[in-house]
Protein backbone atom coordinates (compact mmCIF):
# COMPACT_ATOMS: atom_id res chain seq x y z
CA UNK A 1 0.00 0.00 0.00
CA UNK A 2 1.41 3.38 -1.00
CA UNK A 3 1.88 6.08 1.63
CA UNK A 4 2.51 9.81 1.43
CA UNK A 5 5.29 11.40 -0.58
CA UNK A 6 8.67 11.17 1.18
CA UNK A 7 11.13 14.05 1.36
CA UNK A 8 14.77 12.89 1.28
CA UNK A 9 16.97 15.50 2.95
CA UNK A 10 20.73 15.17 2.63
CA UNK A 11 23.17 17.54 4.37
CA UNK A 12 25.61 19.23 2.00
CA UNK A 13 28.66 18.38 4.11
CA UNK A 14 31.15 18.90 1.32
CA UNK A 15 30.21 22.57 1.39
CA UNK A 16 31.80 23.13 4.83
CA UNK A 17 34.22 26.01 4.95
CA UNK A 18 35.98 25.11 8.21
CA UNK A 19 37.39 21.79 7.05
CA UNK A 20 36.49 20.26 10.43
CA UNK A 21 34.31 17.42 11.54
CA UNK A 22 30.61 17.30 10.77
CA UNK A 23 29.85 18.15 14.40
CA UNK A 24 31.37 21.57 13.84
CA UNK A 25 28.42 22.57 11.71
CA UNK A 26 25.65 21.44 14.07
CA UNK A 27 24.30 25.00 14.56
CA UNK A 28 23.93 25.49 10.82
CA UNK A 29 22.58 21.94 10.56
CA UNK A 30 19.70 22.78 12.87
CA UNK A 31 19.16 26.20 11.34
CA UNK A 32 18.85 24.77 7.82
CA UNK A 33 17.85 21.13 8.04
CA UNK A 34 15.31 21.52 10.83
CA UNK A 35 13.50 24.31 8.98
CA UNK A 36 13.62 22.32 5.75
CA UNK A 37 12.17 19.21 7.41
CA UNK A 38 9.42 21.22 9.08
CA UNK A 39 8.49 22.84 5.76
CA UNK A 40 8.13 19.39 4.21
CA UNK A 41 6.06 18.09 7.13
CA UNK A 42 3.69 21.05 6.87
CA UNK A 43 3.01 19.97 3.29
CA UNK A 44 2.11 16.46 4.44
CA UNK A 45 5.35 14.73 3.48
CA UNK A 46 7.16 12.09 5.45
CA UNK A 47 10.82 12.95 6.04
CA UNK A 48 13.94 10.80 5.68
CA UNK A 49 17.01 12.61 7.02
CA UNK A 50 20.36 11.32 5.76
CA UNK A 51 23.65 12.10 7.46
CA UNK A 52 26.70 10.86 9.38
CA UNK A 53 26.33 9.53 12.91
CA UNK A 54 27.36 12.78 14.60
CA UNK A 55 24.55 14.71 12.94
CA UNK A 56 21.94 12.00 13.42
CA UNK A 57 22.70 11.66 17.14
CA UNK A 58 22.11 15.37 17.58
CA UNK A 59 19.01 15.27 15.38
CA UNK A 60 17.52 12.47 17.48
CA UNK A 61 17.45 14.82 20.49
CA UNK A 62 15.54 17.53 18.67
CA UNK A 63 11.79 17.97 19.15
CA UNK A 64 10.38 17.30 15.69
CA UNK A 65 6.83 18.21 14.74
CA UNK A 66 6.31 14.66 13.44
CA UNK A 67 8.47 11.50 13.37
CA UNK A 68 11.54 11.69 11.13
CA UNK A 69 13.36 8.65 9.80
CA UNK A 70 17.07 9.07 10.56
CA UNK A 71 19.31 7.14 8.16
CA UNK A 72 23.09 6.84 8.28
CA UNK A 73 24.74 8.26 5.17
CA UNK A 74 28.41 9.05 4.66
CA UNK A 75 29.64 11.69 2.24
CA UNK A 76 29.85 9.96 -1.17
CA UNK A 77 32.20 10.49 -4.07
CA UNK A 78 31.49 13.86 -5.79
CA UNK A 79 30.19 12.00 -8.84
CA UNK A 80 27.63 10.13 -6.73
CA UNK A 81 26.22 12.86 -4.47
CA UNK A 82 22.68 13.09 -5.81
CA UNK A 83 22.30 9.47 -6.90
CA UNK A 84 23.62 8.03 -3.61
CA UNK A 85 21.31 10.19 -1.51
CA UNK A 86 18.33 9.40 -3.70
CA UNK A 87 19.04 5.66 -3.66
CA UNK A 88 19.51 5.58 0.11
CA UNK A 89 16.30 7.49 0.79
CA UNK A 90 14.22 5.40 -1.59
CA UNK A 91 15.52 2.13 -0.14
CA UNK A 92 14.27 2.99 3.36
CA UNK A 93 10.86 4.24 2.17
CA UNK A 94 9.78 1.77 -0.54
CA UNK A 95 6.04 2.26 0.06
CA UNK A 96 6.06 5.99 -0.68
CA UNK A 97 3.88 7.29 -3.50
CA UNK A 98 6.79 9.48 -4.69
CA UNK A 99 10.06 11.00 -3.48
CA UNK A 100 11.35 14.57 -3.31
CA UNK A 101 15.13 15.05 -3.05
CA UNK A 102 16.28 18.14 -1.13
CA UNK A 103 19.87 19.00 -0.25
CA UNK A 104 20.02 21.24 2.81
CA UNK A 105 22.20 24.26 3.55
CA UNK A 106 20.04 26.80 1.77
CA UNK A 107 16.85 28.72 2.46
CA UNK A 108 13.94 26.26 2.42
CA UNK A 109 11.75 26.57 -0.69
CA UNK A 110 8.49 28.43 -0.15
CA UNK A 111 5.50 26.33 0.83
CA UNK A 112 3.75 26.98 -2.48
CA UNK A 113 6.83 25.61 -4.26
CA UNK A 114 6.61 22.31 -2.38
CA UNK A 115 2.84 22.11 -2.83
CA UNK A 116 3.10 22.78 -6.57
CA UNK A 117 5.77 20.10 -6.82
CA UNK A 118 3.57 17.58 -5.02
CA UNK A 119 0.62 18.42 -7.25
CA UNK A 120 2.74 17.96 -10.38
CA UNK A 121 3.92 14.55 -9.12
CA UNK A 122 0.33 13.34 -9.38
CA UNK A 123 0.64 13.67 -13.15
CA UNK A 124 4.35 13.41 -14.02
CA UNK A 125 7.13 10.92 -13.31
CA UNK A 126 9.84 13.57 -12.92
CA UNK A 127 9.31 17.18 -11.88
CA UNK A 128 11.56 20.06 -10.87
CA UNK A 129 11.14 23.80 -10.18
CA UNK A 130 12.82 26.51 -12.21
CA UNK A 131 13.30 30.22 -11.66
CA UNK A 132 14.13 32.63 -14.42
CA UNK A 133 14.60 29.71 -16.79
CA UNK A 134 17.24 28.09 -14.55
CA UNK A 135 16.76 24.53 -13.34
CA UNK A 136 16.51 24.14 -9.58
CA UNK A 137 15.85 21.80 -6.69
CA UNK A 138 14.03 19.97 -5.14
CA UNK A 139 13.40 17.28 -7.73
CA UNK A 140 10.47 14.87 -7.54
CA UNK A 141 10.37 11.24 -8.68
CA UNK A 142 7.26 9.09 -9.15
CA UNK A 143 6.84 5.70 -7.48
CA UNK A 144 6.89 3.99 -10.87
CA UNK A 145 10.64 4.67 -11.02
CA UNK A 146 11.37 2.75 -7.80
CA UNK A 147 13.18 -0.19 -9.40
CA UNK A 148 15.49 2.16 -11.30
CA UNK A 149 16.12 4.55 -8.42
CA UNK A 150 17.37 1.82 -6.07
CA UNK A 151 19.92 0.73 -8.71
CA UNK A 152 21.47 4.15 -9.29
CA UNK A 153 25.25 4.05 -8.79
CA UNK A 154 26.33 7.46 -10.11
CA UNK A 155 24.99 10.89 -11.04
CA UNK A 156 25.73 9.98 -14.64
CA UNK A 157 23.18 7.17 -14.36
CA UNK A 158 20.71 9.66 -12.91
CA UNK A 159 21.21 11.85 -15.99
CA UNK A 160 20.59 8.84 -18.22
CA UNK A 161 17.39 8.11 -16.31
CA UNK A 162 16.27 11.68 -16.90
CA UNK A 163 17.03 11.35 -20.59
CA UNK A 164 14.67 8.37 -20.79
CA UNK A 165 11.90 10.04 -18.78
CA UNK A 166 11.91 13.77 -19.59
CA UNK A 167 11.16 15.94 -16.58
CA UNK A 168 8.30 18.41 -16.17
CA UNK A 169 9.54 21.94 -15.31
CA UNK A 170 7.62 24.21 -12.93
CA UNK A 171 8.46 27.88 -13.47
CA UNK A 172 8.01 29.44 -10.02
CA UNK A 173 8.64 32.79 -8.37
CA UNK A 174 10.97 31.31 -5.76
CA UNK A 175 14.72 32.05 -6.03
CA UNK A 176 15.36 29.63 -3.16
CA UNK A 177 15.14 26.75 -5.65
CA UNK A 178 18.41 27.83 -7.26
CA UNK A 179 20.94 25.85 -5.24
CA UNK A 180 24.32 26.69 -6.71
CA UNK A 181 25.98 23.56 -5.34
CA UNK A 182 24.02 21.56 -7.91
CA UNK A 183 24.36 23.91 -10.90
CA UNK A 184 27.11 21.85 -12.53
CA UNK A 185 24.91 18.77 -12.66
CA UNK A 186 21.84 20.62 -13.86
CA UNK A 187 23.72 22.35 -16.63
CA UNK A 188 23.90 18.85 -18.07
CA UNK A 189 20.31 18.02 -17.16
CA UNK A 190 18.90 21.07 -18.97
CA UNK A 191 19.47 19.52 -22.39
CA UNK A 192 17.20 16.64 -21.41
CA UNK A 193 14.24 18.88 -20.56
CA UNK A 194 13.40 19.93 -24.09
CA UNK A 195 11.26 16.85 -24.85
CA UNK A 196 7.69 16.75 -23.50
CA UNK A 197 7.51 15.43 -19.94
CA UNK A 198 6.31 11.85 -19.63
CA UNK A 199 2.94 11.45 -17.85
CA UNK A 200 2.74 8.90 -15.03
CA UNK A 201 -0.13 7.13 -16.79
CA UNK A 202 2.25 6.01 -19.52
CA UNK A 203 3.94 3.63 -17.07
CA UNK A 204 0.76 2.59 -15.30
CA UNK A 205 -0.94 1.34 -18.49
Amino acid sequence: METAVTAIITPNLSGRQDGGEAGARLPSFFDGTLHLAQACQKCGMHVVLLGPTSLLEAAAQWQWQAPVQLTSFMEPHPGERLSSALRAGVQVSPQSSAWVLLPDGVTPPRQHTLLNLLHALNQHLLVYPSHGGRTGMPMGFGQELFSELIRLSSDRELLRLMSRYPAHPLELDDPAVLMQAWDALFSQVSRFTQAPALPRESLRN
